[in-house]
């Protein structure tokens, strides 16, 4: 959703490329660790996305919140892209 690479995943959230690919190939059934699902988070957060739980009765997912944070911040773009 967010156009990065598994390269530029692991560089911005401070994790492994390793670990970036191992969460991918797991898809839904990836458990982790708390310290890398919430290093993950914290990044996908910080760059406008917004994690939605399942009180709603739809499930759960993800969503851009109103400000799409990376967008905005040329300063992350050009980061990613040098990754």
């Amino acid at each position: 959703m967010l156009g990065l690479s598994q390269e530029a995943l692991a560089a911005l959230a401070g994790v492994s490329l390793p670990t970036v690919k191992r969460i991918e190939s797991f898809g839904d059934n990836w458990t982790g660790t708390v310290r890398i699902n919430a290093k993950i988070r914290g990044l996908m957060e910080d760059l406008g996305m917004e994690f939605i739980d399942e009180s709603d009765g739809r499930g759960r997912g993800v969503r851009f919140s109103v400000i799409w944070k990376y967008r905005e911040n040329s300063e992350l773009r050009n980061l990613s892209n040098s990754v």
